[in-house]
């Protein structure tokens, strides 16, 4: 929780695509699944067609059970 605190006095809108997969990465071992599906996503639209993107969202899926929408993005 402290890192992600870290991140409070820097708007979303100033983070770049870095932040938003230090982010997701950082909610996932939380277990914050909602959180870090939200940061992938974030990180998706900050670089479009990355593949470490799409795969960090499908990885995030995958360990929030969420086995229909992660097996789509894996593909």
């Amino acid at each position: 929780a402290t890192a992600v605190r870290l991140y409070d006095p820097i708007p979303e809108e100033q983070r770049g695509a870095a932040d938003f997969e230090r982010l997701a990465n950082i909610y996932s071992s939380l277990g914050k699944w909602k959180e870090a599906e939200a940061q992938a996503n974030n990180f998706l639209r900050a670089s479009p067609g990355s593949y470490e993107a799409e795969r960090l969202l499908a990885d995030v899926l995958n360990w929030s059970t969420q086995f229909p929408e992660a097996l789509a993005r894996y593909k």
